[in-house]
C-alpha cells in the first residue's frame, strides 16, 4: 500500500507541474488551440539579455500541418523565430483494476520556438491551410521577482540567499554544497508582485530529476527536496509569475 501511495503522489506531482506550466491556451476555429497573447520577461538587464518562449498549438488534424514558410515576426529585433517543431502521439492504456476503464488518445501538435531579444511588442503569425493565425508577444525588462531563496545545505558565492545575486540577472552559477545535508528543503519567496508557480531540482551526478509544483501561483512555499550529497550537481528552477501582467520568468540556480 505504501508503495502504491507513493507511486500515486509521484504521478500527481508530475500531472500538477503539466497543469501549472503549460500556457493557458485558447480555442480557434477548427480545432486548433494555442496561446494568442503572452507576455515575457527578460532573463537579465543586459543590453544582451533574451529570454526563450514558445507557442504551443494543438488540436492539429492528421492532414494540417505549419509550413516554416508561413511563421513570421513582425519584429525580428524584439522576436527573432527559432524552430518549429510536430508532433504525432498515439497512446493506449489498459487497466487490470475491476471497473477502472482504459483510454486511448491521439492527436498532432506543433511548437514555434522564439527568442526574446529586447522589450517591446511582436506578433508572430502562422498558416494552417489557407487560415492565417497570430499570436501577440509583449516582451518587458528584467526585474528580480524573489526576495529569498535558500536551499539546505547550498550556499552561492557571497550568501546563503540566491535572490540576492538575482538583482540584475535570473540566474545564479556556481553554486557549493556546503555539507552533505538530509532531508533538505528549498523555500522561495516572491518580491511584491509576483508568485511562484512551479519548481524544479535535478541532480546531474546521479541522474535524478525531482520534481515539485503548486497547481495555484502563491507568495512562498517551502518543500522537501531529499538528500544532499557532498559532490552533488545540479539545477534548480523556480517559475515564477508576476500577479499584474501574467508574464512568466524563469530563474535558475546552478550547483
Amino acid at each position: 500500500m505504501k508503495k502504491m501511495l507513493k507511486k500515486l503522489s509521484s504521478v500527481l506531482l508530475a500531472v500538477a507541474m503539466l497543469v501549472t506550466m503549460m500556457p493557458a491556451v485558447v480555442g480557434a476555429s477548427g480545432g486548433l488551440s494555442y496561446e494568442k497573447k503572452q507576455v515575457l520577461y527578460l532573463s537579465s538587464k543586459d543590453k544582451y539579455a533574451s529570454t526563450w518562449g514558445n507557442i504551443y498549438v494543438s488540436g492539429l488534424s492528421a492532414k494540417q500541418k505549419i509550413a516554416k514558410s508561413s511563421v513570421k515576426t513582425s519584429n525580428s529585433s524584439v522576436v527573432a523565430l527559432e524552430s518549429l517543431n510536430h508532433s504525432i502521439y498515439n497512446s493506449q492504456s489498459e487497466s487490470f483494476i475491476k471497473g477502472m476503464k482504459g483510454y486511448k488518445n491521439s492527436g498532432k501538435s506543433a511548437n514555434i520556438s522564439f527568442n526574446a531579444r529586447k522589450t517591446g511588442t511582436a506578433k508572430i503569425s502562422f498558416k494552417v491551410g489557407n487560415k492565417t493565425y497570430a499570436s501577440t508577444v509583449k516582451v518587458l525588462p528584467y526585474s528580480n521577482p524573489l526576495s529569498s531563496l535558500t536551499v539546505t545545505g547550498l550556499k552561492g558565492n557571497k550568501s546563503t540567499n540566491f535572490a540576492t545575486g538575482m538583482k540584475k540577472q535570473a540566474y545564479v552559477s556556481g553554486a557549493k554544497v556546503v555539507k552533505a545535508t538530509k532531508g533538505a528543503k528549498i523555500t522561495c519567496k516572491a518580491a511584491k508582485g509576483w508568485a511562484v508557480s512551479g519548481v524544479s531540482v535535478s541532480f546531474n551526478n546521479e541522474n535524478e530529476s525531482r520534481l515539485y509544483c503548486t497547481l495555484k501561483p502563491v507568495s512562498s512555499i517551502t518543500l522537501p527536496i531529499g538528500n544532499i550529497s557532498a559532490k552533488a550537481h545540479g539545477y534548480i528552477n523556480v517559475y515564477m509569475k508576476n500577479t499584474k501582467t501574467g508574464g512568466a520568468l524563469n530563474c535558475s540556480v546552478s550547483f
